[in-house]
């Protein structure tokens, strides 16, 4: 059974930061890159995933991830995936991004 992907976005001074819960995989990863997106549009300059709460992502998250931080970069932000879960920390550590994605 499929874990719904739950998704809020708080914004305080330069920095928004969006909580991620549930599973990450080709269904729910375009709602991720739309908070993502929606949090990019604030006048945050440094935007944090809190994937404390993510039980499994997949290659379409890490597209969601490594798309959204190249954006960041191009417009002189910074993302940051933080709170990591194990899951998540080892897959980052598994496919290199740890030190481009993890705080």
């Amino acid at each position: 059974m499929e874990v719904p992907l739950t998704l809020t976005i708080d914004t305080e001074a330069e920095t928004a930061r969006v909580a991620v819960a549930g599973e990450i995989d080709s269904a729910p990863a375009p709602q991720l890159a739309t908070a993502i997106d929606r949090a990019l549009q604030s006048e945050a300059r440094r935007v944090e995933i809190d994937a404390s709460q993510v039980t499994f992502i997949d290659s379409a998250g890490l597209r969601v991830l490594v798309a959204a931080q190249r954006s960041a970069e191009e417009n002189g932000r910074h993302i940051a995936v933080v709170d990591a879960s194990e899951t998540t920390e080892r897959l980052l550590a598994i496919t290199g991004l740890s030190e481009y994605l993890l705080a």
